[in-house]
């Protein structure tokens, strides 16, 4: 982002922290588990699957990074989808 910006990369994210109140890579982990929570409603797709759709490696990195964020595994979500 400071690249493309022009600007210093610790400059970048002090001041969006400072208007969003969160860093950017949080920001980009928020955004990835809304795209996850919206996929798992889709039950034939396999949480690997999603994980490479939205950026993750593997299953693990997004399983760690969605249960960070929302306090559930993604499965543990998608169960909670059918109640």
């Amino acid at each position: 982002m400071g690249e493309s910006l022009q600007k210093n990369p610790h400059y970048i994210h002090r001041s969006f922290k400072a208007i969003n109140g969160i860093t950017p890579l949080k920001y980009l982990h928020t955004l990835r588990v809304e795209e996850v929570k919206r996929l798992l409603i889709n039950m034939q797709l396999s949480i690997t699957y999603i994980a490479l759709e939205v950026g993750y490696n593997d299953s693990t990195q997004l399983s760690v990074k969605f249960k960070e964020i929302t306090g559930l595994s993604p499965s543990k979500y998608r169960e909670s989808l059918l109640n």
